[in-house]
């Protein structure tokens, strides 16, 4: 029997623990349980001050092994780039409590995903959605000048993601106002192919000032 898939259109983040295969087994499970404790903490936090519940703004949590996706309702689409510049700021306190941690890199995209149980009937999720946020991860800027400044952490956005991100700003004043007190910084659009040779385009963002900023 044959099901009809409904593709969902949104916010999708990706965190990548930076160096993650160099560290031995030991370090790499301390790591990846002390983020995902401050992580999903911190994400309970910033829902409760909005008074969202997780089912609410999250559709679900994915895995990679050296990090994990989050895909945020439809209801908070333009709010990803905002929750993911908050996740790299908290990721400084794992460093507090780990030192061989160095960091994390950050990608957001706005594109399709589509839902099923898994073969442990689990909620899952697949698409080009995904593919093509990972593909941020891969792009290293060739100017040096773009990221030197950046002293509390940048994330790639792709140009599908900025566009839903200055929609959201214009429906909420008081965030734009908030993350402009912040100094709120972008670079210059970029592009790049990917390794099928598949165009993508983007940019950077970071603020000056240290950002947590809930849910509107």
């Amino acid at each position: 029997m044959q099901t009809t898939i409904k593709p969902i259109l949104t916010d999708i983040i990706l965190i990548d623990i930076i160096g993650y295969s160099k560290l031995n087994n030991t370090q790499q499970f301390k790591v990846v349980n002390i983020m995902t404790k401050f992580f999903k903490k911190a994400i309970e936090l910033m829902l409760k001050k909005s008074r969202i519940t997780e089912s609410e703004a999250i559709l679900g949590f994915i895995a990679t092994g050296d990090g994990f996706f989050i895909i945020l309702s439809e209801k908070l689409k333009g709010y990803g780039v905002i929750l993911a510049l908050s996740l790299k700021n908290i990721s400084k306190n794992i460093k507090m409590r780990l030192d061989f941690f160095q960091g994390i890199k950050v990608a957001v995209h706005y594109g399709e995903v589509m839902e099923f149980r898994d073969i442990l009937n689990h909620k899952n999720f697949i698409g080009d959605g995904l593919n093509n946020c990972a593909r941020y991860l891969d792009y290293k800027t060739r100017d040096k000048n773009v990221l030197k400044h950046i002293t509390h952490g940048y994330v790639i956005i792709s140009e599908e993601a900025s566009h839903e991100f200055n929609k959201f700003l214009q429906r909420n004043r008081k965030i734009f106002e908030l993350l402009n007190s912040l100094e709120f910084q972008n670079s210059d659009p970029f592009g790049f192919n990917d390794k099928h040779k598949y165009p993508h385009y983007g940019c950077f963002v970071w603020t000056k000032k240290e950002v947590v900023i809930t849910p509107p």
